[in-house]
């Protein structure tokens, strides 16, 4: 897992598309608490190897350990608008008929690899909620 931070986040970039709209620029730069995980588990996968009699590894970097670059966390879930950009079923606070689903409206980091599933977990839910409200 990779916690967030200051030095991890999502801006317009100066560079533009054909269309003249600026592009996403990722700012992700690894903290103290990413280099404890890569640590941490660098000796877990040393463990794995001792225990299982392989034979080579790869070791991790911690610039390379980058949450397998699901970046998520620009749209936080929050119970209001202090806490979060939108509510447990991705409606945007403040605003009447928008809502965010993916994992943008994750707090920020996933737990683990492949968030796929829990996004369209969230994003059926949300589904659901607006089906039934017609």
């Amino acid at each position: 897992e990779s916690a967030p931070g200051p030095q991890k986040y999502v801006r317009l970039s100066e560079r533009r598309d054909r269309y003249g709209d600026p592009f996403a620029h990722v700012q992700y730069e690894s903290n103290q608490f990413d280099r404890e995980t890569c640590r941490f588990s660098d000796e877990l996968f040393d463990r794995f190897k001792a225990a299982s009699g392989a034979v080579d590894r790869t070791p991790i970097e911690v610039d390379d350990f980058l949450s397998g670059h699901h970046h998520m966390g620009t749209c936080r879930m929050g119970p209001g608008p202090g806490d979060g950009v939108v509510d447990t079923l991705g409606k945007v606070h403040g605003l009447s008929g928008l809502y965010v689903v993916g994992g943008s409206t994750f707090c920020g980091t996933s737990g683990a690899v492949h968030p796929t599933l829990t996004m369209v977990a969230l994003a059926l839910r949300t589904a659901r909620h607006l089906a039934e409200r017609r």
